[in-house]
């Protein structure tokens, strides 16, 4: 397996709010995903940056929902443009935390 940085576009979708979250998670008692002080290469990964976007559907005459992002800093290596029907899930620690379907 080769890991990756890849950007995803959803050119059907309008910012509306981003907000910073690391501070959230650490309130939260989540602070070891965040804490990159004692972090060396092999270990788990730790986030640097991480936003919570509020996106809206942006095409006339369709539902609104609320989607969120994370962001890191680093250049992707890949980017790839989401103009399909598509399923995501988003998982961590082998828990569904978030899952749902997009169809144009």
């Amino acid at each position: 397996m080769k890991n990756a940085r890849v950007a995803a576009t959803l050119p059907l979708y309008t910012l509306r709010m981003t907000l910073l979250l690391p501070n959230k998670l650490q309130s939260m008692g989540i602070s070891h995903l965040v804490d990159v002080s004692k972090w060396k290469k092999g270990d788990p990964l730790r986030l640097s940056h991480m936003v919570q976007r509020l996106m809206f559907w942006a095409e006339a005459g369709r539902n609104a929902y609320k989607d969120d992002g994370i962001e890191w800093d680093p250049t992707p290596e890949k980017q790839i443009l989401i103009d399909r029907p598509y399923i995501f899930f988003v998982r961590w620690r082998n828990l569904t935390l978030m899952n749902g379907n997009f169809v144009l």
